[in-house]
Parts: C-alpha cells; structure tokens; sequence
C-alpha cells in the first residue's frame, strides 16, 4: 500500500510530503498498537489477579498482617465469628482472607487497594472518592471531657488531640493505599482511648464525647474503633467499618468494625481450639502461606476428591449448614487441619 502510494507521487516535492505522511502514518498505527497491548496487558492482569491460584499464598504472614475486621452485638464481640484479615507487602500487594462469611471461606488477592475506615451512612452505590468527598478536615484539634458517675463518686477528665475528616453523611479515615500508610494511620487512631465505661456513658447516660475517632484500649471490645458525631451518629459512639476497593473510584466492598491485627489475632486464639497442626488457631490460618493445603469433603460416607486450597474460591458458605453454628464448627475443623 505505502510503496504505490509513493510510486503515485510524481515529482521530488510530492515524494518527499508522500514519505513524511507514510511516516505520520506509521507512527499513528505504532501508537494504536501500543495503547491495545497496553489495555491487553492490564486486562490480563486483572483477569490474573480473579484467577484461582493454589496455596501456598506468601502474602498471608505475620508480618504481612495490618488489620481485621469483626462484628460487634451487645457491647460484646458478637459470637460465634471468624474476623476476616487484612494483609499487605512492601511492593503494596494486598489480600483479604475472609475465614467465616455468608458467601464462605475466601482467599482474595488483589493488585492494589484503598482503604478508609468510616462510621455513619456510607452509600453503597457509589466510589470511595463518591462517599468521601468533598469533606472537612479537623486537624489536631485539642477538646476536653469530664465523666462523672455518683453512684461510685467517681470522676475523670481526659484530653483528645483529634485529626480526622466528615461529610455530611459520615465521619471517617483514609487508611491510605500502601503498608506504611495503614500501619501508621492506625497507630495515631489509637492515641484517643476510651474505656467500656466510656462508651456506655457516653451512648446512655448521653455525656457525649467530642467528635472523633476513638480506640477501645480495655474490656470485651480492646483493640476495636469508634466513630462518634453530634449530628453524623446522632452524638453516639458507633462502630468505625472499613471500605475497600480496588483504587478510590472502583467498587467498594464494605466490612465490618475495624480492629487491631494484636487484638484480632487474640480473639481468635481466645475461641476453642480443639485438634489442630498448630499451637493456636491464628498459627493455623498462617499455615496458608507457607504449605500447600487440601481437604476432602464426606457426603454420605463417602470421601469425595482431594481438592487444594486456592484464592478466589468461596468454601463453606452459611447455606450449606444448619446454622452457623455449624458452620462456624465446620469451618474451624479445616483451618486446624491445615498442614504444617
């Protein structure tokens, strides 16, 4: 096609703008080869990071571990429960390992994340970008309380320096988008502690906090956050939830109350073992990262085939069960029996 193009051209000049347009042209099919291997490339990572991939997974580690997520009834961690786990690397690779859910046991990778914590009415329709801005920020704003209970004739002033963000339907934090940037955010949401007492006053007895974001530092919900705004949560301490999503405009997965990685890991090794591969429970969960892991389900008496452990695979979900009791039983009995 170029060469009768140029062929066409019948003097120097004309072959010479004939040469600088088949160049243009080139150029421009370059550029459009580029941009389709570009959008191949992405949308095979993707479909990559949505594909089964047998355990061993490394991601899940100790060291790896930021934060969990639990469900709070009562002013009690609500039982019985499996917290889902948060784990992230330097390289800002990200896993959500959900033990115990209505959709079952679940290993999801994903290539990058963005996490806020919240408490208030998060819009489930919308982005993370869509719920959180725009915003107000209070930044080391120092307010004081004072608790008083006559039944015992005690009392007790405490200091909060809060920094945290609202809109007019939540009060929330951004936990980032990298390892460095959880950890560090979550250890300077912990400098505002309360007490059980604390929160009991406050959404009872209505002695109300400042607003702010605070850390339970003691009693049946150690290691849990809370949200609490005069208009947001109607002056209440509620649970801070987290929200996920694969970068701040995508879709948002919405979780259950945020809690500290120490915290998490004791709940879980506070719960009945029973037989197991490992010292505790929460070293059981770990073996994923290290072993190959595979079980066989029995139906009938029969074995049924051996089948490995793999991300992106929901396993035991709550309608195969009686209740979830037994499915909290069920699903206690594979982790313990996960290879060392």
């Amino acid at each position: 096609m170029f060469h009768e193009f140029l062929n066409a051209a019948s003097t120097e000049g004309e072959q010479l703008r004939a040469l600088s347009v088949m160049k243009l042209q080139l150029l421009l099919i370059s550029l459009a080869l580029l941009k389709a291997h570009a959008r191949m490339s992405s949308e095979k990572i993707r479909r990559s990071a949505n594909m089964p991939v047998n355990t061993p997974i490394p991601l899940i580690a100790e060291d790896h571990l930021i934060f969990g997520t639990i469900r709070i009834k009562n002013e009690r961690f609500a039982l019985p429960q499996l917290p889902s786990s948060y784990f992230m690397n330097g390289d800002n690779e990200f896993i959500r390992l959900r033990l115990m859910h209505a959709n079952g046991f679940k290993i999801m990778p994903r290539e990058t994340t963005s996490v806020v914590a919240f408490s208030g009415d998060w819009n489930s329709r919308a982005s993370i970008t869509g719920n959180t801005e725009p915003y107000q920020q209070v930044t080391n704003q120092r307010t004081h309380a004072t608790y008083s209970d006559q039944t015992v004739n005690y009392q007790h002033d405490y200091d909060y320096t809060q920094t945290f963000r609202y809109t007019d339907d939540i009060i929330f934090a951004p936990l980032g988008h990298t390892k460095t940037n959880m950890l560090t955010t979550i250890d300077h949401l912990k400098k505002n502690e309360i007490s059980l007492n604390n929160l009991r006053y406050n959404n009872r007895i209505k002695q109300y906090l400042p607003d702010g974001i605070y850390y339970m530092s003691e009693g049946p919900l150690r290691g849990a956050f809370f949200g609490c705004h005069s208009e947001i949560t109607n002056g209440l301490l509620t649970p801070l939830n987290i929200a996920d999503a694969r970068t701040a405009y995508s879709s948002v997965h919405t979780g259950h109350t945020l809690i500290t990685r120490e915290a998490m890991v004791a709940f879980v090794n506070s719960l009945p073992q029973g037989f197991s591969n490992a010292p505790s429970l929460y070293q059981a969960v770990l073996l994923l990262g290290s072993k190959e892991q595979s079980f066989r389900v029995s139906q009938n008496g029969l074995l049924g085939p051996l089948m490995t452990v793999a991300t992106n695979t929901n396993y035991f979900p709550e309608n195969m069960f009686s209740s979830r009791d037994e499915q909290f039983n069920v699903v206690k009995s594979f982790i313990n029996n996960f290879e060392a």
